[in-house]
C-alpha cells in the first residue's frame, strides 16, 4: 500500500540550542522568495513547529555571507520579522503579518510583494525539507572538528588507549543522532505529546490550532445528524452508516455529498491555490445512474428528461444550486469504477489526481465498503476483510485529513431485529 506518495513534512519543532559557531548557508534570491512567500502563506499544511525550525536555521546562519547583498539583507529581515509575528504573537493571517513586519504601516513595505504568490503543498513541503536538512548541516558544522579530532587521536593512539576514545566517539554520533531526530521532517501523524514543557506546549497549540479551524467540520443540513456527529463531520475520522439492503444507504451518501456542498460556504482549503471538492465515489452506481439520482435531489419537478437540455442545465444551476462561485466554492466530483476492481490503495490516487487538477478533496464519501478490496486482507473471511477495510480508511482519513464518510449492510440477526419491530409498530 503506497502511502508515501505525497508525504507532508511536519516536526516536533525543538528549539535548537544557542551557539557562537555560525554556518555557510547561503541561500539565493529564489530560495529567499519562497521563504517570504511562506511566511505570508496561509495554508495549514504549515504547521507551527515547521516555523520554529525555520526560526531555528536563521538564527545560526552566519549573516557575513549577505552584507553586500541587500536585497538578500531585506528578504532575511522580513523573514525574521515574520517568524517573530507567528511564533511570538500567534498571527497567522497574513495582512497581520504583514502589519507586524512594517511596524503597523501596512502600505509601506520592506520589499514588493506583488512578485509572491501563494503557495502550494509541493512548494511547501519543499521549504519544509530544505530547513530541516539544513539544520542537519548545522550540527555537522558545529561537531565535525571534535569528530575529527577523536578520529585523528584513535588512529594515534595504541591499542590499550583506544577504548576511551571508542566511547567518546559514540558519544559523538550519539549526540548528532539525537540533533538528526530533533530536526526531522517527520510527517504530522508522528507527532508525539509528552508533559515536557517545551513539548507539551507546542503540541497543546498546534493540537489547538487545527481543531479550531472552521473548516474542521464540515455540516449538512440536518440539525440532528449534526448534533449526532458533534457539530459536523470531522477530519480524520471515519463514518460508517448501516441500514437494510435497498432502503437508501447510497441515496443518503450522495445527499450527504450534496449538502455538504450546500452548507459549507465559507469552507477555506488547507492548500489556498486549490479549489475545494467533495469527492463521491461509488462502486455500485454508474456515473450515469448517480447523476440522474443527484437531480432528483435537487428539487426540480419531474425527470431529467422532461427537459430540454439547455433548460435541464439552467434548472440545475438556479433551483438546484449546481455551480461554483465564490460564495459556493465547493465542488462535487463523482467517480465510479466496478466493484472489487480496485482495493483502498486507490483512494491515494484519485484524490491525488484531483489535486494534480487543482482541486483539494475535504470529504471523501465510499460507496460502500464491502464493494472495495483490502490492501492487506485475503483471508476470505467477510468480517476481518471489513474490519480491514475500515482501518484502512481511518489511515487514509487521518493522512489526508478529511472525515470519510461510508456505508454497510446490518447482517442477518440486525435485519431480524428490524423486521421485528416493524411488525410490532
Amino acid at each position: 500500500m503506497r502511502i508515501e506518495r505525497r508525504q507532508r513534512y511536519g516536526g516536533q519543532g525543538y528549539s535548537i540550542s544557542k551557539t557562537n559557531n555560525k554556518i555557510n548557508i547561503n541561500f539565493d534570491i529564489s530560495a529567499l522568495n519562497l521563504m517570504v512567500s511562506y511566511i505570508l502563506s496561509e495554508n495549514r499544511n504549515i504547521r507551527r513547529s515547521h516555523i520554529i525550525n525555520m526560526r531555528n536555521l536563521f538564527d545560526i546562519i552566519d549573516m557575513n555571507l549577505y552584507k553586500n547583498d541587500p536585497e538578500r539583507l531585506k528578504r532575511i529581515d522580513f523573514i525574521k520579522k515574520g517568524l517573530e509575528g507567528r511564533l511570538d504573537y500567534n498571527l497567522t493571517n497574513s495582512e497581520m503579518i504583514m502589519r507586524h513586519i512594517n511596524g503597523g504601516l501596512i502600505d509601506d513595505s520592506i520589499i514588493n510583494l506583488e512578485e509572491f504568490t501563494s503557495m502550494n503543498n509541493s512548494e511547501i513541503e519543499w521549504i519544509n525539507q530544505t530547513i530541516s536538512e539544513s539544520l542537519k548541516y548545522s550540527f555537522i558544522y558545529n561537531d565535525i572538528d571534535r569528530l575529527l579530532d577523536a578520529c585523528t587521536r584513535f588512529k594515534s593512539q595504541d591499542y590499550i588507549s583506544k577504548g576511551q576514545i571508542v566511547q567518546e566517539i559514540e558519544r559523538l554520533i550519539a549526540e548528532m543522532q539525537t540533533k538528526f531526530r530533533r530536526a526531522k521532517a517527520e510527517s504530522s501523524q508522528e507527532m508525539t505529546f509528552s508533559l515536557d514543557p517545551e513539548i507539551f506546549n507546542e503540541c497543546i497549540k498546534e493540537t489547538y490550532d487545527q481543531l479550531s479551524q472552521p473548516s474542521n467540520k464540515l455540516l449538512c443540513g440536518m440539525a440532528g445528524l449534526n448534533e449526532l456527529t458533534a457539530g459536523g463531520f470531522e477530519s480524520a475520522r471515519c463514518y460508517c452508516l448501516f441500514g437494510l439492503p435497498g432502503e437508501g444507504k447510497s441515496t443518503t451518501m450522495l445527499d450527504l455529498a450534496y449538502q455538504i456542498k450546500k452548507y459549507n460556504p465559507q469552507y477555506k482549503t488547507k492548500d489556498p491555490t486549490k479549489t475545494p471538492c467533495v469527492v463521491y465515489f461509488t462502486l455500485e452506481n454508474t456515473v450515469k445512474e448517480t447523476i440522474s439520482r443527484l437531480c432528483n435531489m435537487t428539487g426540480i419537478e419531474g425527470e431529467m428528461i422532461d427537459y430540454n437540455v439547455d433548460e435541464l442545465i439552467q434548472r440545475l444551476k438556479t433551483e438546484g444550486e449546481l455551480y461554483i462561485t465564490d460564495n459556493s466554492p465547493i465542488d462535487i466530483i463523482i467517480k465510479y469504477q466496478p466493484g472489487m476492481s480496485v482495493d483502498t490503495s486507490y483512494l491515494y490516487t484519485l484524490v491525488e489526481d484531483l489535486e494534480d487538477q487543482g482541486k483539494e478533496c475535504i470529504c471523501l464519501i465510499l460507496d460502500y465498503i464491502k464493494r472495495i478490496r483490502s490492501v492487506y486482507d485475503s483471508s476470505g473471511d467477510l468480517r476481518l476483510t471489513l474490519g480491514s477495510v475500515v482501518n484502512e480508511l481511518k489511515v487514509f482519513s487521518a493522512i489526508k485529513d478529511i472525515p470519510v464518510i461510508t456505508a454497510s449492510q446490518l447482517n442477518r440477526d440486525a435485519t431480524k431485529h428490524i423486521d421485528e419491530s416493524r411488525k410490532s409498530n
